[in-house]
């Protein structure tokens, strides 16, 4: 009964909230409600300020702005960019700015001064100093989470960001002044990833969403070339890259279920090329079966494709395409990208079993180090090297962790006043999918 009386007055005001949410979801017809409904409990109670760490993007405000409570705080999440000096392993800085994670990262050279450019869930991009760690510039237009960024210089000079958003647009902005110079027609799916190259002398973004084939367009005039017929290679496409081979042709990368597509600029396939990954004890639709990240490099003077399914790395020769390695690594890899540690070659990862720390391996499956310092999640990480020095860039979100406790103890609180009610399963579930919902956004399951 002590739970009850000190509890009450704010469970009349969040079992009426809840009610509401459960309205707006039924209206809504759309899952995400669920998540942010139980997001809204939090704030009424307000756990031991957990409410600052939570993220929540515009539209997430937008929505809750039309509950009965004024819920939402100014600041409601934190992201960090860390650079890493790749042989010492060390952290050198630290960037803080977007109110949201960081979903992509590019480090590029504009006007002689090193930068590094970021794609955050709260609509926005930033781009860096390197050297300084300052913000220089906020880019802003998109009306929902930047998921991928991609940079490349025309031929006059004008370095462009090509940004592409769950808002379903792909937008192309001038480096140096920021403005928003270019808008691709919307598509039907949240754009997934974006990839520059050249085609016939002419700047081109390559692009997949969720709904359609991957698609090339002219950056400057925003003519559309060619879709990529991957259809018989199955419909989704989960990766993409663009790899400038040492002929200086560029060549399209594309990682579907169990096997890639290699398409000239044009978007004629070269190869279709099957990954091969292990069968035993997988279901058909086992996630690690899905070629999440794919990339060019040149290994030991060869120009190779590396990509990555689950724990399983594949290395093919990227003119040949005869598979030069392949390995598997201790545990899924979240994340992966290439670079270079005191002049060799590695692959920098976030496994599943350590996600907060970044570990780097060689070509031969070798562990060379690990990164740590993060105090959560690593969303993206990138590499390069600047100066004669091999950098990691990577980012990472603080609002999961705090978001989990603070559904743990929301969680304990109904518990506690629903059992004496005679009440435990309902509330006790609306809490727990909401969790399973903020965790498969995160790209946990």
């Amino acid at each position: 009964m002590v739970v009850v009386v000190i509890f009450l007055p704010k469970l009349v005001i969040a079992c009426s909230l809840w009610w509401y949410g459960v309205d707006f979801l039924v209206k809504s017809g759309t899952n995400e409600q669920l998540l942010l409904n139980a997001v809204a409990l939090v704030f009424v109670f307000d756990i031991d300020d957990y409410v600052a760490d939570i993220s929540a993007t515009d539209e997430d405000r937008n929505i809750m702005g039309k509950l009965p409570v004024r819920l939402f705080a100014n600041n409601v999440g934190r992201d960090e960019i860390k650079l890493w000096g790749a042989s010492s392993g060390q952290c050198f800085a630290t960037l803080e700015g977007h109110s949201d994670a960081a979903a992509d990262v590019v480090v590029c050279t504009d006007v002689g001064v090193d930068k590094i450019v970021t794609a955050s869930n709260d609509s926005t991009i930033k781009i860096w100093d390197l050297a300084t760690g300052a913000c220089l510039l906020t880019l802003e237009g998109h009306t929902n989470a930047v998921n991928t960024i991609a940079v490349t210089r025309l031929k006059s000079g004008q370095s462009i960001v090509v940004s592409g958003s769950d808002d379903k647009t792909v937008r192309m902005w001038d480096m140096a002044s920021g403005e928003c110079i270019q808008t691709l027609p919307s598509f039907l799916g949240q754009i997934d990833k974006v990839a520059v190259g050249r085609h016939h002398g002419k700047a081109v973004v390559v692009l997949c969403n969720t709904e359609e084939a991957p698609d090339i367009w002219t950056l400057v005039s925003g003519e559309h070339i060619e879709s990529l017929d991957v259809d018989d290679m199955f419909e989704s496409t989960y990766s993409l890259a663009v790899h400038r081979l040492q002929t200086g042709s560029d060549m399209i990368l594309t990682g579907q279920p169990g096997s890639i597509g290699v398409w000239t600029m044009g978007g004629n396939r070269l190869a279709h090329l099957d990954v091969d990954l292990p069968t035993e004890g997988r279901k058909s639709d086992d996630a690690t079966y899905n070629v999440r990240f794919i990339h060019g490099w040149v290994h030991d003077g060869t120009d190779v494709i590396v990509a990555c399914g689950g724990p399983f790395v594949v290395v093919w020769d990227a003119t040949t395409f005869e598979i030069l390695k392949r390995f598997t690594a201790v545990a899924e890899i979240d994340f992966m990208c290439l670079g270079t540690r005191a002049g060799e070659d590695v692959l920098a990862c976030v496994l599943a079993s350590s996600n907060d720390v970044i570990t780097l391996f060689d070509f031969d499956s070798t562990t060379v180090a690990t990164l740590e310092g993060h105090s959560d999640d690593v969303w993206g990480v990138t590499c390069a090297t600047r100066g004669g020095v091999d950098l990691i860039v990577s980012s990472c979100s603080r609002a999961g962790a705090a978001f989990d406790r603070s559904i743990t103890s929301l969680t304990a609180i109904y518990f506690a006043y629903f059992f004496i009610e005679g009440r435990l399963v309902p509330v006790a579930t609306v809490c727990l999918a909401a969790w399973l919902g903020q965790r498969a956004q995160c790209g946990d399951f």
